[in-house]
């Protein structure tokens, strides 16, 4: 299978030729235009968006990438590279796609780093929520929709009094401040005891990160952090041994706690958070005979299912297989380095899909909601905007 890049400019002028003809095209209803759009994979919508002025700003609403994501049937993935040093034309990230017959087609996404990051850089893709991704180099930090190409540089944060043993950056989302945020979080360790300390920035409106006071500042943190309407969601384990679930409201800035299955023990290594279908599951593998799915219900209590591994097949070994995430449809995706491996919860049954030789899939692997709004016209009117694409992309039309 032969990796394609998006933004190459070829591929565009075939598509897309001076001579042809849109006025025709432009004119179809919105209605038929949905349909169509909607059968089309992330390269060819930004074929699309060049097409005339009355699609690319059909395209551009936020409300069409929440549209296509729920109806589209398309699965999409993004495989960040290995660790590499910064170069000038830099492709850090493989974009997977699948089809509603499960065909796989892979896409590197082409970056042009920023003047500020230097080639001696280490090149980090930390996290994506709705589209957006939070890349890292070294201190630098920036947010990037690897799809309509923008890239903006987020504020230093000030240097800690203390050398933190690491720092970690989380992006999340405020569907009611229509407002993305980002959380730093930085720990040490003294005295064998874990120190937290949190920072938060509003995109696109603070110039400087703003301290967040933590109820509770000892103790481990989840690595896998959750977005759920318009809240994070992580698991604490304190000093004393005690866990739970912590949540803190972008909007109102706010810590608070859920309750979670009473049967479960909130081991990090063994249990982790996701989301299915809006809504929050705990996942727990400490079972060695089955995966245990727990889900909230709107009512806040939890129900179960269970994921047991003779479905997979024989030749996997279940200490090789990891966990990527879970469909709207409430699919569930593993791997095992080489394959995708789709179970079918409710119908007991798992199938498994090959990706191409070359490409090794890792635990970084992550879930993708693809955004095709404009950056800095949906969440950031005001803010200096840079991209980082290149300039013959054909989804950069300004």
């Amino acid at each position: 299978m032969k990796i394609r890049r998006i933004g190459d400019r070829k591929n565009r002028n075939r598509a897309i030729g001076k001579g042809n003809e849109v006025s025709n095209i432009s004119t179809l209803p919105v209605s038929l235009l949905l349909e169509i759009f909607l059968r089309l994979g992330i390269e060819a919508l930004i074929y699309c968006k060049s097409v005339c002025t009355s699609w690319y700003k059909l395209l551009s609403e936020p409300s069409f990438s929440d549209f296509y994501e729920k109806y589209s049937g398309t699965t999409h993935l993004m495989l960040p590279k290995p660790l590499l040093r910064c170069k000038i034309d830099y492709e850090p990230v493989y974009l997977l796609e699948f089809d509603k017959n499960w065909d796989c087609s892979v896409r590197l996404i082409n970056l042009r780093l920023p003047k500020t990051v230097h080639t001696s850089s280490l090149v980090d893709v930390v996290n994506s929520c709705n589209g957006l991704f939070t890349l890292l180099f070294d201190e630098l930090v920036y947010i990037s929709n690897p799809i309509t190409g923008v890239c903006i540089e987020l504020p230093k944060h000030r240097k800690e009094l203390i050398e933190m043993d690491e720092v970690l950056y989380k992006i999340g989302f405020s569907p009611s401040e229509n407002k993305f945020k980002v959380m730093r979080h930085a720990y040490h360790t003294l005295n064998d005891n874990v120190i937290n300390k949190l920072s938060i920035l509003t995109v696109g409106v603070d110039k400087k990160w703003r301290r967040v006071t933590l109820p509770c500042r000892n103790g481990l943190f989840s690595y896998k952090w959750i977005c759920l309407d318009g809240a994070f969601h992580w698991i604490v384990k304190d000093n004393n041994g005690s866990s739970w679930i912590s949540t803190f409201d972008l909007a109102e800035e706010k810590f608070g706690r859920v309750s979670h299955p009473p049967d479960v023990n909130l081991d990090l290594e063994k249990v982790r958070l996701e989301l299915y279908g809006n809504r929050l599951t705990l996942i727990d593998s400490s079972n060695e005979l089955h995966i245990d799915l727990w889900t909230m219900n709107e009512t806040k209590t939890w129900s179960k299912d269970e994921i047991f591994y003779s479905w997979f097949p024989t030749d996997l070994c279940p200490d090789e297989i990891f966990l990527i995430g879970i469909l709207r449809n409430g699919v569930v995706l593993f791997s095992d380095s080489t394959s995708i491996i789709e179970v079918d919860v409710k119908g007991k049954r798992c199938s498994r899909t090959r990706v191409i030789h070359s490409l090794r899939i890792s635990y970084r692997i992550m879930m993708y909601t693809p955004r095709f709004s404009s950056f800095w016209k949906d969440v950031m009117p005001s803010a200096r905007v840079m991209s980082m694409f290149r300039r013959t992309s054909p989804e950069l039309l300004f």
